[in-house]
């Protein structure tokens, strides 16, 4: 028999919170942290942000243009030192000394000076292509194609280098159509079975 004496109460009700407790699903990290200290750690990555010390500066990189051109390396050799053609006076005398060494090794002059004459058309093409539904700058006639040169680097990989006035033409009409930025071309070039070909692709940063 139980004495009413040596009964004690039970209490189920949970213990007294302190005003400096933490809040609770910052006892429970699987629950994530609190709305109050997501807010301030928001506050503190735009703050990081409006201060520069976590932007990045973001570059956009797209082909604005391609070319292709085919041409033919017998009747190339026929007109490429006929007086009056265009071909007479389209290469530079770095051009003419680097195709006539690669010939020594492979090839012929005229295949070479070939592959060089359609990397320059192909170059006009992709930059026609990059300003579609304009008008083009140049006339095929305004053109001096001396001013769009092929050159390789040491181990013969070739690149474009457009000389001035062109070149101030080409960044003109390019920036007026895309705004500010700086464009790249690409260039392959290859002759076989009495044709020669070259691709030239251009791709434009912005800024």
């Amino acid at each position: 028999m139980a004495r009413e004496g040596n009964l004690t109460p039970t209490c189920r009700c949970p213990p007294p919170r302190s005003r400096h407790a933490r809040p609770r699903a910052a006892l429970h990290p699987d629950r994530g942290p609190s709305l109050r200290w997501r807010a301030e750690g928001d506050r503190g990555r735009n703050a990081a942000r409006s201060r520069g010390t976590s932007v990045r500066k973001r570059f956009l990189r797209v082909i604005i243009g391609v070319g292709v051109d085919l041409v033919g390396i017998e009747s190339f050799a026929q007109q490429l030192d006929s007086p009056g053609t265009v071909y007479a006076r389209a290469f530079t005398g770095q051009e003419r000394r680097t195709a006539k060494n690669r010939a020594n090794t492979s090839g012929s002059v005229a295949g070479h000076l070939a592959a060089r004459w359609a990397a320059k058309e192909a170059f006009i093409k992709a930059w026609s292509a990059a300003l579609i539904g304009t008008p083009p700058p140049l006339t095929q006639e305004e053109v001096d194609w001396s001013q769009i040169e092929v050159v390789s680097d040491r181990w013969g990989r070739p690149t474009l280098t457009i000389h001035e006035p062109l070149a101030a033409a080409v960044k003109r009409s390019l920036a007026e159509r895309y705004g500010r930025g700086s464009t790249t071309w690409h260039i392959s070039m290859s002759h076989d079975g009495g044709m020669a070909m070259a691709t030239a692709i251009a791709d434009r940063t912005s800024s």
